[in-house]
């Protein structure tokens, strides 16, 4: 049977048991709906917003399923439904009804699944037969769509990133025939900049290539350190490939967003913070402008194990500290870089991260700015990893 309970801590969990009980009367335990009332608390919808027509409430989500990490959205743009990896089935991905958790799809095979920005589609790519494809898959009417390349290989690891926020810009990345950058434009079903790494790599090869939240630039961030071509991050053009400015001259962890004015930036972590040389620093790069300042004061080492820009403009970095070095006010925390300076702890995320990749806590905020997910294993290890998502 499927069951929602709430727990000691106050937080829901959703998730199946067998049980075996003797039932001389059944009850139904759900009180009637008064719909005069629009405070009922049986009422699904939220009364104080007409915009969200479900209760999008905290949640455990049960073990084996998390979000897929901190640089992608796992919620739909209504916030109805939540993209998952299932851990203990071969990291297969999975949909989820926010309103109890349930599972309302599963895609077998293909790689770097994520949403279609303003929409309940889910995207992902699949060259498990040539040609490669570019598969959509919508969740409410279930229309599937195929978008074959003019490629055999996609290396779907290097073009994970998340989609142009208006949904119609993606990055990607050929191995097959030969190493090659592609953007596509999901509007006209059409590439644009189709460019060889062997042109534009001068010798070196991407670690990863995206599109900036704005859809003015495609980005490509080098395995190379240092000021130059093909080395840091760059911003390219999004329709012919052509080098632009770089953005930053590092390999470092980091993701995009956009702050209060909806100007595309990319928050990362620099080793030394202009304040101070023996701390690490978070930097907001100007991704139009190439230029860059730190995000409050200098941190501890070991605080920015994972940083997400996702959430509305302006939200700030969600950032994600590990539990190693000395203790101070961020460790073990999931925390948020407000860019003013200010910080706030959100949660402990209870997760040892040496439990491996999956076990990391990663976490990232909603479209809407209300909610926070995070991975945990409670401590007890991969097999024990879920998400908990916790409202701001």
């Amino acid at each position: 049977m499927r069951i929602k309970f709430k727990l000691p801590n106050g937080k829901l969990y959703a998730g199946t048991m067998t049980v075996n009980v003797d039932v001389d009367e059944v009850i139904d335990p759900t009180p009637p709906v008064d719909p005069t009332d629009p405070t009922d608390p049986t009422d699904p919808t939220d009364p104080t917003d007409p915009t969200d027509p479900v209760d999008h409430a905290e949640g455990i989500l049960p073990p084996g399923l998390r979000h897929i990490y901190s640089q992608l959205q796992p919620w739909s743009a209504d916030m109805r439904y939540y993209l998952a990896i299932d851990t203990r089935q071969g990291d297969q991905a999975t949909v989820l009804d926010t309103s109890d958790w349930s599972e309302v799809l599963r895609v077998n095979g293909g790689y770097a699944h994520r949403w279609i920005p303003l929409t309940n589609e889910v995207i992902w790519l699949d060259d498990d037969l040539a040609p490669a494809k570019i598969m959509t898959k919508d969740v409410v009417t279930g229309e599937t769509t195929s978008t074959e390349l003019p490629y055999p290989g996609i290396r779907g690891a290097r073009c994970w990133e998340e989609l142009s926020m208006d949904g119609q810009w993606m990055a990607i990345y050929i191995d097959n025939p030969e190493t090659r950058v592609l953007t596509y434009n999901l509007h006209e079903k059409k590439i644009y900049a189709d460019v060889s790494v062997s042109d534009i790599g001068i010798g070196y090869e991407p670690d990863w290539v995206g599109v900036d939240p704005t859809g003015k630039f495609l980005a490509i961030q080098w395995v190379t350190d240092g000021v130059g071509l093909a080395r840091g991050l760059w911003a390219y053009d999004i329709k012919t490939g052509a080098p632009i400015h770089q953005i930053h001259t590092h390999h470092a962890h980091g993701d995009f967003g956009l702050d209060a004015s909806a100007n595309p930036y990319y928050v990362s972590v620099e080793m030394a913070h202009p304040d101070d040389n023996n701390n690490p620093a978070i930097i907001e790069y100007d991704v139009t402008q190439g230029t860059k300042k730190p995000m409050g004061g200098p941190v501890q080492w070991g605080r920015t194990e994972h940083l997400s820009g996702q959430g509305p403009s302006g939200a700030g970095a969600v950032i994600t500290a590990g539990t190693d070095f000395s203790q101070d006010e961020l460790y073990g925390k999931v925390w948020i870089q407000h860019h003013d300076g200010q910080r706030t702890i959100v949660a402990d995320h209870n997760s040892n991260f040496s439990s491996g990749y999956y076990a990391q806590s990663q976490a990232v905020m909603s479209p809407d700015g209300r909610y926070i997910a995070y991975a945990t294993d409670d401590g007890q290890g991969l097999e024990n990893v879920h998400d908990v998502i916790v409202k701001l």
